[in-house]
């Protein structure tokens, strides 16, 4: 990973971040006020070699004191010593007890903690006093003529501690703000590198060596308002469709695809939604189409567009409707072929020669057939119907769908000879650092425009309309119609 993609995930994850961060400065805070304030006594002692006046003297006793010094730290450590204070001041709590020297010193500085300051001096004190008559002891010639080759005596006695010596609330809250930003930091790669989810389109070219046709943002009102081209034409949801129709155009201008299959790898990603808004935005455009309800498992088209499916598909199929008998007029201008009353083996239904005559004739009379299809993964129906057509769409659900689970859908219609038009991400987010995508509406203003004649009257002047080439909401050229045939009712 280079720093720019370190840079992305610590702006895509920076919730984690800040919840580990939080986490952190409280457990932090909570540590230090649960933990008693502690205070800090110390004592100095000089250990210095009973020797004659005598330089060489002098220098034996000096190599003398610095040898014991580091045997006399360990002393003052030990439980042994801890033994004899506890005895001297009749009590066990002493605190913590730590006694160090600096390199080539004959000083030991004792340093006790304890929660009570005067405590702490007193043991400090106590200190001072038992271990010079330990080394008496220690020391102590054979003859009892003889002097002690080295002595102990207090240099510096402790003093009542005043300020709590304890590390203060600012620092331990830095403390743990830090450590929970330096876990958050790498909590936040960790999760990225195992995230398989597909967050990109860049990731789903990778993952399908197919171009993206277009990124649709989330929007909470799909479940209450889920044509959106149809409903709110002017939203930034819709102008993604109009993208979607556009970029579905230029896939392969010297061949153009009729015929084409929307699916998904696994349930839950939007494949029927995108399908119907996609069926309105390229019918407001002047395309003749219709929308095949061809999920004959858990058809959810006839639903998303309010009508019925009592007949559909399979009555066409089973010989006993003709085409023009089941089609409904849906919202936007869009034909419906509905399901129909569901089979116990659609997938070789789909996979039948009246399908693919079914689909021929659909071919002849519309301009764009869209043909809705269950996941690719859990059963074989969209994989059995996508070689009689011209192409699949596959739809992936941002932050949802795996980038192995693409990969398998992506095997599982190049295994049947389908050909992948293109991909189109979902549910992605509109807002914050992680969004993928801004769109911009734009607002026609309705007010009249006028202009100022010589005289100085003001005339009005009709507003100007775009103008869009090759069926993209234009007229047809040479001023003909297209053919609409009006759909004969369907029987009950």
């Amino acid at each position: 990973m280079t720093l720019p993609d370190y840079l992305r995930v610590l702006r895509d994850r920076w919730l984690i971040i800040l919840t580990v961060v939080m986490i952190g400065g409280l457990a932090a805070g909570g540590s230090w006020s649960l933990r008693p304030q502690e205070y800090t006594a110390s004592l100095t002692m000089y250990v210095s070699a009973q020797t004659a006046d005598t330089t060489s003297s002098a220098y034996q006793g000096a190599q003398l004191s610095e040898q014991r010094i580091t045997s006399y730290i360990e002393v003052i450590n030990s439980e042994l010593l801890r033994e004899d204070v506890a005895g001297y001041l009749g009590t066990d709590d002493l605190g913590e007890i730590v006694a160090s020297s600096n390199p080539n010193s004959v000083l030991i500085r004792v340093v006790v903690t304890h929660v009570s300051p005067q405590h702490a001096a007193d043991v400090a004190n106590a200190v001072g006093s038992v271990f010079p008559r330990l080394v008496d002891q220690l020391e102590r010639p054979a003859s009892p003529a003889a002097i002690a080759p080295v002595s102990v005596r207090v240099m510096k006695p402790a003093s009542v501690p005043v300020r709590a010596s304890s590390v203060s609330l600012p620092v331990t809250l830095a403390i743990g703000l830090l450590g929970g930003l330096a876990l958050g930091i790498g909590a936040a790669v960790a999760r990225n590198a195992l995230d398989r989810s597909v967050t990109s389109t860049e990731q789903l070219r990778q993952a399908t060596d197919a171009p993206s046709l277009g990124t649709v943002a989330y929007d909470g009102d799909v479940p209450k308002r889920p044509l959106t081209v149809h409903e709110d034409p002017q939203s930034p949801r819709s102008e993604a469709f109009r993208a979607l129709r556009t970029n579905l155009r230029f896939v392969d201008v010297d061949n153009p695809r009729s015929v084409i299959v929307v699916t998904s790898s696994v349930a839950g990603e939007g494949k029927t939604n995108t399908l119907a808004n996609l069926g309105i935005a390229l019918a407001s455009a002047g395309h003749k189409v219709v929308v095949v309800e061809a999920d004959l498992r858990r058809p959810k088209l006839s639903e998303t567009l309010g009508l019925d499916n009592a007949v559909g598909v399979t009555s066409v199929l089973s010989g006993q409707l003709q085409i023009e008998q089941v089609i409904q007029r849906g919202p936007g201008g869009v034909d419906l072929l509905s399901s129909g009353p569901l089979p116990p083996n659609p997938s070789e239904i789909l996979a039948s020669r009246q399908m693919q005559t079914l689909i021929g004739e659909l071919r002849a009379l519309y301009d764009t057939v869209l043909i809705d299809t269950p996941p690719v993964l859990p059963v074989t129906d969209a994989a059995a119907v996508a070689p009689a057509t011209d192409g699949v769409i596959l739809v992936c659900r941002y932050r949802s769908t795996t980038r192995d689970q693409v990969s398998t859908a992506r095997g599982a219609l190049k295994s049947v000879s389908a050909s992948l038009l293109g991909t189109v991400l979902t549910m992605a987010p509109s807002r914050g650092p992680q969004a993928y995508q801004q769109y911009r509406s734009y607002e026609r203003d309705e007010r009249a425009v006028v202009r100022v004649s010589p005289g100085g009257a003001k005339l009005p002047v009709t507003p100007l309309r775009p103008t869009v080439i090759d069926g993209e909401g234009a007229a047809p050229r040479n001023g003909a119609s297209r053919p609409r045939p009006s759909p004969t009712p369907r029987p009950r």
